[in-house]
């Protein structure tokens, strides 16, 4: 029969296995969304703080907590993981978002890529401020996303 202590380390070990794990996919995300999308200099409309989420695929997650910079051409993404450590910028242009009403929460989801590389979720308050400053170029809502 095992002790509580040695169910106690052994579970511990489980923990910090699955937080390494977590940490590398998020890393491996953010290069891979980098990789896609780097950033480029633009013109900046507005400039939103935020902290939001998403994730690319099936794995790893790339968390939104800085800014959002509506630019002329496209959105910058000042996306922080574990505290704004680990920050990585990426510049999407607009023909490559999809908006999606998620239906719930007051959220919509933003698609990056055609196909799909990536997401993040944003309140609806936050799209609308941003909608305001693009003049007309921001992507219409769309209610199915190919490739899901």
């Amino acid at each position: 029969m095992r002790s509580p202590a040695s169910l106690a380390i052994f579970a511990g070990i489980v923990l910090l296995f699955c937080l390494a794990i977590r940490a590398l996919s998020a890393v491996a995300t953010s290069l891979r969304l980098q990789r896609y999308y780097p950033d480029r200099p633009q013109r900046v409309l507005r400039y939103i703080s935020v902290v939001s989420n998403g994730r690319r695929g099936g794995m790893g997650s790339l968390a939104v907590s800085g800014a959002l910079e509506v630019c002329e051409d496209g959105l910058r993404i000042h996306g922080g993981w574990l505290f704004g450590l680990l920050r990585r910028t990426i510049f999407v242009p607009w023909p490559e978002i999809r908006v999606v009403d998620q239906g719930r929460w007051r959220l919509r989801r933003l698609y990056l890529g055609q196909p799909l590389v990536g997401w993040i979720s944003i309140d609806t308050q936050t799209i609308d401020r941003m909608r305001s400053a693009t003049d007309g170029r921001w992507p219409q809502d769309d209610a199915n996303v190919p490739g899901l």
